[in-house]
């Protein structure tokens, strides 16, 4: 699976890059590690079963980005708050 970044560059699939995305949200949303790393691991696994069901072999980072919002909102809004300030930040 290949990402399309934002200014063009397509790089391959971290899925590092992706659980920690999840993780930090959901600790600053003042989970505890067991609780965060729950959460991370299930929006993540969710996150992979629909970027193979996507049917193309690119995946732009903001499909990626509000497939995540959606996951993390299904879990706890104020994960998804938190994830959102995060993309702001960047």
């Amino acid at each position: 699976m290949r990402i399309a970044k934002d200014d063009g560059e397509k790089e391959e699939l971290d899925e590092g890059k992706l659980w920690h995305s999840l993780y930090y949200p959901a600790r600053e949303a003042h989970y505890d590690k067991e609780e965060a790393v729950d959460i991370a691991d299930r929006a993540k696994h969710l996150i992979l079963d629909w970027m193979h069901k996507h049917g193309d072999n690119v995946i732009t980072t903001s499909e990626i980005s509000e497939k995540a919002e959606e996951v993390l909102r299904e879990e706890d809004d104020h994960v998804a708050l938190m994830y959102d300030k995060h993309l702001d930040i960047n």
